[in-house]
């Protein structure tokens, strides 16, 4: 049987049981399991054994050789997780990494914040004003206010015309 054949046999008779192995064991790995199957396929391949094995045997061996591959890549992310995390340790001294910093707002965000809220509602009442009178001034117009105003005690536009009598 040619190294082709071969490759094709066992990819068609552990690809699936593989992919299922690892994406049940290590779902961090997401979409590195594909690569992990196909780095342990060829390397059952370039290193044939000493004495067949049987199916089940190689398929014992294909696991225990995805799940080393596997934990070398969870390892290897873990490190670069942690060298990641020293180094903000190290760039802010006063604050550690794993303490959140402080989320309340300053007192002059506060009052930054209390001032454009106080424009906000002087503008819209400005605008409800400008609606008032442009309602009044019209014929319909305080059938819209009473509109209106029914919406913004809860009262939904479609049954305020039903519930006028």
């Amino acid at each position: 049987m040619s190294a082709h054949e071969l490759w094709s046999e066992y990819y068609r008779q552990f690809h699936d049981q593989l992919c299922q192995f690892l994406e049940c064991s290590f779902p961090r790995l997401g979409d590195q399991v594909e690569d992990i199957v196909q780095t342990v396929l060829a390397e059952a391949l370039s290193k044939p054994p000493s004495q067949p094995l049987t199916a089940q045997q190689l398929a014992g061996w294909l696991r225990v050789a995805a799940r080393h591959r596997a934990l070398d890549l969870l390892r290897a992310a873990e490190c670069r997780l942690l060298v990641r995390l020293s180094q903000l340790g190290r760039q802010d001294s006063e604050q550690s990494a794993w303490e959140p910093a402080d989320q309340r707002p300053t007192p002059s965000s506060q009052l930054a914040q209390q001032q454009r809220r106080g424009r906000q509602g002087l503008l819209l009442s400005e605008v409800l004003q400008e609606f008032c009178r442009w309602c009044e001034g019209r014929p319909d117009g305080l059938k819209m206010k009473q509109i209106y105003e029914r919406s913004l005690r809860g009262q939904k536009p479609q049954l305020i015309p039903a519930s006028r009598g």
